[in-house]
């Protein structure tokens, strides 16, 4: 699968709290900590 390099903007309160699970290994980086939050978030909508 391609992928596209984006750029965002965070709290940093909630960077800090993404921080926290990335320097715990639940997730290997930044980047695929959001990617699987937004891939969550999409396929489970709040319509």
């Amino acid at each position: 699968m391609a992928a596209s390099k984006i750029a965002i903007t965070i709290d940093d309160n909630t960077l800090k709290r993404l921080d926290i699970l990335v320097k715990s290994k639940f997730f290997p980086n930044r980047s695929k900590a959001i990617q699987e939050a937004v891939t969550e978030k999409l396929n489970h909508p709040r319509l």
